[in-house]
């Protein structure tokens, strides 16, 4: 009777409504047997009458009787359409509305690929992210386990044995490492991996290899594994891995560091090391570090990690994992473990020892890496102590560390050892010491007195680090030339070298190369005077920085912020926030902080400050506290200090303060000048100073502070 009330359904539709009559049956994969029998049924008598049937139902899900009304309909179906899951900005605004939260472009992409695009799982996602924000997007929803977990469940034991088995090789297995490991039977495993393809929840991306279809299937199956049979299990991998895949170094090495016991801990621990070798040899760094990291944790089972585990090990280890993590670009931890390196090497009494600890951190430095700008007295003593006589590498490599860790603390000394760990590095014929040697040799040429001797460097960077293939030496080339670029105004080659830098930068330097990307654009947007976005975009910058290991990311913020609002005319603003910082630095941030409180009109306290400030580094940053320290000698009436600062700022009146280091800038030294000159009396300089302060302003594109240096002017000859 089913199809003449349905014919009948038909035409009473389309006598009031024009078009055929349109039923849709949802999830018929829970379709009982006689619900599927009677829709063949009603699919032939219904084979002439104006009705459309829609079927939608999980591949996945569906059972022999799905299968064969499937065949039966295949004379009257006009489509079979497979959904693939949604992309990322589907994703995106299905987490917006389901969350109720702004979803950054990071979380689309991670919940993207964990979820596959399964809009359930991406819904059940979204609720974590309402509760918990960001971090959920790496989480497992509970929703989405159990309904993973009832998909396995009606599966084969057998086949979930290999499904459990494939999850802890990770998210692609391999059949033939599958297949050795164990007591694994090739048949079982075959069948296993079949049921799983069919079921939908593998795939196959390539011959002999499986992949799960979701990230969230595979942390499904690893984490209801409880851990001790997990770690047997990876055992189980690494024997098979052994036997048929030995030059697998990466895959060995992360079973090894998962299935370490007491027993294995060294053994663990030198497949990581091999792992990680392989790693950096690729610049995967990152990855390098995690498995080093490993590697140590896995020393750590020895006896409590020192007593049987050889120092000698332990330093190799600390010292490798110090390189990987400086050229990862997470300095500030590659600094503390260095630390640790150097503890161990001082138990082991070693001078040899000392100084592969002190040296361990090779990579390229283009802002500084001590934290606070505080000079470890500890670590130059070492270095001293430990520096070898003779004129090799081991001698070159140290005196660049020297020269690191002297950076803005004695510009005489880092002269001397630069020039001496070039010379070396010539004599050996070895370019990437060379490019080391140089890297030391930059701290020397950041003043304004040395920029030719910049930009002779930064050509020698680029050649000498092109010729050995090392990448991360040319990004250092290349800002180095940026700030001789921006040094004379000029906003395109700077622009040019940024974005060659950001191209040829390492994956470690990426958070580093677009970071000089997001100053230059803060800088245009404080030149051109859109000060709140600029004020954004250096707040953004600190956090960045901070978050990728910047040893002073956090200080970057704060400073930016201060030049913003020092031309926006709201320096009084920076008090609180300065008042911090020269707690913590009070040398260092005197100048800054003075500046404050003189804006906000409390001058003795100013004065007291004041009196901390040290006098101004041979750094990159010496322009900007060169004229804070003008401005703060002339609010102070302090005659001396405005004599010295006008005489060692003439040379630099073409310049905007700052603006060379390509990260913060006061405008024109030429305004600085004409104000020093109309404090020390001197009426005719003053106007001459701010006529070319209009005119480097006007040069720069800078129209706040032109009309700056036009009020100057008017007000001077009044």
């Amino acid at each position: 009777m089913g199809q003449f009330w349905l014919a009948r359904a038909a035409g009473d539709y389309l006598e009031g409504v024009p078009g055929p009559l349109l039923i849709v049956l949802e999830d018929v994969h829970r379709a009982d047997e006689e619900t599927l029998q009677l829709l063949r049924h009603l699919a032939g008598r219904l084979a002439r009458t104006p009705v459309l049937v829609l079927l939608t139902h999980r591949p996945a899900e569906a059972g022999d009787d799905l299968t064969a009304t499937g065949a039966a309909l295949a004379v009257q179906a006009v489509e079979n359409i497979t959904l693939g899951g949604l992309g990322e900005r589907e994703v995106a605004r299905l987490l917006a509305e389901r969350s109720g939260t702004e979803v950054d472009e990071a979380t689309v992409r991670t919940v993207t690929e964990r979820s596959g695009g399964n809009p359930l799982f991406v819904t059940e996602t979204a609720r974590l992210l309402a509760v918990d924000g960001p971090s959920a997007a790496h989480a497992l929803p509970p929703g989405v386990r159990d309904l993973i977990r009832r998909r396995l469940a009606r599966l084969p034991a057998t086949a979930q044995t290999t499904l459990r088995n494939a999850a802890v090789l990770g998210r692609e297995a391999d059949a033939d490492v599958l297949i050795a490991m164990p007591g694994a039977d090739e048949e079982t495993v075959l069948d296993g991996l079949e049921a799983g393809v069919l079921s939908g929840l593998l795939e196959e991306p390539r011959p002999g290899r499986v992949r799960f279809a979701h990230v969230l299937v595979r942390e499904t199956l690893y984490e209801d594994i409880p851990r001790l049979r997990r770690t047997r299990m990876h055992g189980k991998v690494l024997a098979a891995l052994e036997r048929v895949r030995p030059g697998d170094v990466g895959a060995l090495g992360h079973h090894a560091l998962a299935a370490a016991t007491t027993a294995t801990a060294l053994t663990a621990a030198e497949y990581a090391a091999r792992a990680a070798g392989q790693a950096t040899a690729l610049y995967a760094h990152k990855e390098a570090a995690a498995l080093l990291e490993g590697a140590l944790g896995a020393l750590d089972l020895v006896s409590g990690g020192a007593g049987d585990a050889s120092r000698d090990v332990r330093l190799d280890l600390l010292c490798r994992l110090v390189s990987a993590q400086s050229h990862a670009g997470d300095v500030i931890t590659a600094v503390r473990n260095r630390t640790k390196a150097l503890a161990v090497a001082r138990q082991m009494g070693d001078r040899g020892a000392v100084a592969r600890a002190v040296s361990s951190l090779d990579a390229p430095v283009i802002w500084t890496i001590q934290p606070d700008r505080a000079l470890d007295a500890d670590l130059v003593g070492a270095i001293e102590e430990s520096l070898p006589a003779e004129a090799g590498e081991l001698r070159c490599r140290m005196l660049v560390a020297l020269c690191h860790a002297l950076e803005g603390h004695d510009a005489e000394r880092i002269e001397a050892a630069s020039a001496e760990a070039l010379a070396i590095a010539d004599a050996l014929g070895d370019l990437r010491l060379r490019c080391m040697a140089l890297n030391g040799r930059y701290w020397v040429c950041l003043t304004p007195d040395r920029r030719d001797d910049l930009e002779t460097l930064g050509h020698d960077l680029l050649a000498a680090s092109a010729a050995a293939g090392l990448l991360g030496y040319q990004t250092l080339g290349h800002f180095s030339l940026l700030m001789v670029a921006l040094s004379r105004n000029d906003w395109t080659t700077a622009r040019r070298h940024a974005d060659k830098a950001m191209e040829l930068s390492t994956s470690g330097q990426l958070g580093l190369a677009l970071g000089i990307l997001a100053f230059l654009d803060a800088l245009h947007l404080l030149v051109r005077g859109e000060f709140e976005r600029a004020e954004s975009v250096y707040t953004q910058l600190g956090e960045r920085l901070a978050s990728t290991g910047d040893a002073n990311g956090a200080m970057v913020g704060t400073v930016g912020r201060f030049v913003v609002k020092l031309a926006a005319g709201r320096v009084h603003e920076s008090v609180e926030e300065l008042a911090a910082l020269w707690e913590r630095l009070p040398q260092d941030a005197g100048e800054l902080y003075t500046r404050a409180l003189a804006g906000a009109g409390r001058l003795e306290e100013a004065r007291v400050v004041w009196a901390s400030a040290r006098v101004p580094r041979q750094d990159y940053y010496w322009l900007v506290f060169m004229s804070l320290r003008a401005d703060n000698a002339i609010a102070l009436g302090h005659r001396g200090a405005a004599e010295e600062c006008y005489r060692l700022l003439l040379s630099s009146d073409g310049e905007l303060a700052g603006l060379h280091s390509g990260s913060v800038t006061l405008g024109p030294v030429a305004h600085t000048l004409g104000d020093l000159a109309a404090f020390l009396g001197r009426p005719g300089d003053a106007e001459a100073h701010y006529m070319r302060a209009a005119e480097v302003a006007r040069q720069v594109g800078s129209p706040h502070w032109e009309e700056a240096a036009r009020r100057a002017l008017t007000r001077h000859r009044r």
